[in-house]
């Protein structure tokens, strides 16, 4: 089994844990499975491509023809359980303390140097990425975007309610400081650790950690921003995509690489150089 099989065998395997069907689509044709279009979409994050060069990279490495536009439609057919379920697929992992945080990400990616230059500034962050991971293994067990403002506690009660199973403990920061929220959440039974606001007075949850707040269980919280800082660095702090279902593609793709670049980072290294030594055998471009 060649390498690009093994890469293709290890999405069908993430795909039939996730229950996934071999064709997403209903009606029309069904010319390529599910499988092979998400490692369309794999390698288009992966390597930070259009999709045009992710077509012709699929057709080169492995003889799929299909054609860009393909994986677009493919990026904004997909339903958001789909990306959901995938998603619980790669982490398969129980959770003793987890944490909750919430990042923004860019529409695009403008010069510094050309803003520098007209006297404008950065355009606002739009979209947002709140995730739930686990503490030890550092994998994402669900994630809610929102392209959108809205508040953070909002988006807890998907979070805890998408992961396999809800973790004992999740440390939060301040702006997860809710009384509703904790009680919401032991009535799960779990146990929720985020620092009051200031002039706390009201709510027993809250009055509770403000006189003894677990200073060492909170110091776990920094993990999250670890995987905030990891996923921007290997995949960009902007994002491509248009509407909000490619954008909710995007994003999704790069969380669910996130939890397998442990087996990820060998194959596409190994590409890499494969595709480097081609480059010395061709000679330089006349």
């Amino acid at each position: 089994m060649t390498t690009q099989q093994r890469l293709l065998k290890k999405i069908e395997t993430y795909l039939a844990a996730a229950r996934v069907p071999r064709y997403v689509q209903r009606r029309g044709m069904k010319r390529y499975t599910t499988a092979e279009l998400v490692l369309g979409l794999a390698v288009r994050e992966a390597y930070r491509l259009s999709y045009r060069r992710a077509a012709a990279f699929l057709d080169e490495y492995y003889h799929l023809q299909l054609h860009w536009t393909t994986l677009q439609k493919a990026a904004a057919r997909f339903p958001a359980w789909f990306w959901h379920c995938v998603l619980q697929a790669t982490a398969s992992t129980t959770s003793m303390l987890a944490a909750i945080d919430a990042t923004g990400f860019a529409r695009s990616a403008p010069s510094e140097h050309y803003l520098h230059r007209i006297d404008g500034v950065r355009p606002a962050v739009p979209v947002k990425l709140s995730i739930l991971v686990d503490v030890e293994s550092r994998k994402v067990l669900s994630a809610r975007v929102r392209v959108k403002p809205a508040g953070d506690v909002r988006d807890v009660h998907g979070l805890v309610q998408r992961a396999t199973e809800p973790p004992l403990v999740i440390v939060m920061d301040k702006g997860y400081d809710s009384e509703p929220l904790h009680e919401w959440l032991d009535e799960r039974g779990v146990r929720s650790i985020a620092p009051p606001r200031k002039g706390c007075r009201h709510g027993r949850h809250r009055t509770n950690l403000r006189d003894h707040f677990p200073n060492d269980e909170y110091g776990q919280r920094n993990i999250v921003e670890a995987v905030f800082r990891r996923l921007k660095a290997l995949f960009g702090s902007h994002v491509r995509g248009r509407s909000a279902r490619t954008v909710r593609a995007e994003i999704f793709m790069r969380l669910i690489l996130q939890n397998i670049i442990f087996w990820l980072k060998r194959y596409f290294l190994q590409t890499r150089q494969r595709r480097r030594g081609s480059r010395r055998l061709l000679g330089p471009c006349r």
